[in-house]
């Protein structure tokens, strides 16, 4: 029975990751993922200025491209830290736009992650104010806003956009307080895909 299960779960999250980009979810949904939920709470294009506030101090290797994200991750309920980030990446049609997908990367042009508690971002911050829809975490749930931005080349009008955000839930007894490190068995990685909606 448990094979079977695990099988159908398979199964389901294979179809989830071979759907078209149009039938994704986009900006204001959520998507539920071994008990972890994230929700793309924002997408947009990339400005000179949040490129310098990103640590932008190489304008040679930016040609004026890029995405501006914003994530609301929820951890399983019970669970008292935040998920683990993975890699974050974005397509166009089916090739990847940014070459580096891990924001701890050294290498120009990684992604530039800031994580922030949810009420600091929707009610301290300029960008979160601006948020149509402010979303609350399900109660019981650990929660923070993953702000990202991807920086690299012009975008072309009219394409097909997604983009991956790579969450790991962790797997820990419920209301632990961790007195040792989180290890790689306690953690699953999960895929979580977003069509973006036409970026102004």
């Amino acid at each position: 029975m448990l094979t079977l299960l695990f099988l159908i779960g398979l199964t389901q999250a294979s179809a989830r990751a071979n759907r078209e980009p149009s039938e994704l979810p986009s900006v204001s949904d959520s998507i539920i993922v071994d008990d972890m939920r994230v929700t793309l709470l924002d997408a947009r294009r990339l400005s000179a200025e949040e490129y310098r506030l990103s640590g932008g101090n190489t304008p040679d290797l930016w040609t004026g491209g890029g995405f501006h994200f914003a994530f609301l991750v929820e951890n399983r309920p019970g669970q008292t830290i935040p998920a683990v980030l993975g890699e974050i990446r974005v397509l166009i049609g089916s090739q990847v736009y940014n070459s580096v997908t891990n924001a701890t990367s050294s290498k120009p042009l990684a992604p530039y992650v800031i994580f922030q508690d949810v009420e600091t971002f929707f009610g301290g911050t300029v960008y979160g104010r601006s948020i149509r829809k402010p979303l609350r975490p399900r109660p019981g749930a650990t929660a923070g806003v993953v702000e990202v931005y991807i920086r690299g080349g012009a975008v072309p009008g009219g394409t097909t956009c997604v983009v991956e955000l790579e969450q790991g839930a962790t797997h820990l007894p419920e209301q632990q307080t961790l007195h040792r490190p989180v290890r790689a068995d306690d953690i699953a990685y999960h895929w979580f895909r977003f069509r973006l909606p036409p970026v102004d």
